[in-house]
């Protein structure tokens, strides 16, 4: 008496080697989309989100030396402390770990400028107390200053304190979740 053959045909065992090179070349499937996606990440990540700027220095041109004028000096500060009232957005904390709201305000934090004019270039410094304050929003400041400022050139920097709010987006509640 012969056994009845199962619905849809005969069973095919397959070998351990048949399963080893079918688990290789998913393997290797999934790698290749994975470097793909690295790529495109990549790509997108770089590409100048700013076609056309650029920044040209001339400070102290020829005028400089020969005409000398009187040094002008100005300074400002502003506080650019977060407000911790409302709960249900937390503010979170640059550096150490994950899931680091503000809890109370220890020191507040500010934005300090200095504009020096020697009669022939007038240079902005702005100090800021942050960490993460990227160059292309260092690009949207100077876009943004009035024209009738009369500034040469601008420069912002920021102090890298892991005691401010996280400007970068790395230190949310979690791994998978940007501050």
């Amino acid at each position: 008496m012969s056994q009845p053959t199962p619905v849809g045909g005969p069973v095919r065992r397959r070998s351990i080697g048949s399963w080893i090179v079918r688990l290789l070349a998913y393997a290797g499937l999934f790698l290749l989309v994975l470097t793909l996606a690295a790529v495109a990440r990549f790509l997108i990540v770089t590409h100048d989100r700013f076609p056309g700027y650029k920044v040209e220095v001339a400070i102290g041109g020829t005028g400089a030396g020969k005409e000398p004028r009187p040094l002008q000096v100005g300074f400002g500060s502003v506080d650019i402390t977060p407000d911790l009232s409302d709960p249900a957005r937390p503010v979170w904390m640059a550096g150490f770990s994950q899931n680091r709201s503000a809890t109370n305000i220890h020191d507040p934090l500010s934005a300090d400028a200095l504009v020096i004019d020697n009669g022939h270039a007038r240079v902005g410094i702005v100090a800021l107390d942050s960490i993460g304050f990227f160059h292309d929003d260092v690009i949207r400041v100077r876009q943004r200053v009035p024209a009738d400022w009369k500034l040469d050139y601008v420069v912002v920097c920021s102090t890298h304190n892991h005691s401010t709010p996280d400007l970068m987006g790395l230190w949310g509640p979690s791994p998978f979740r940007s501050g």
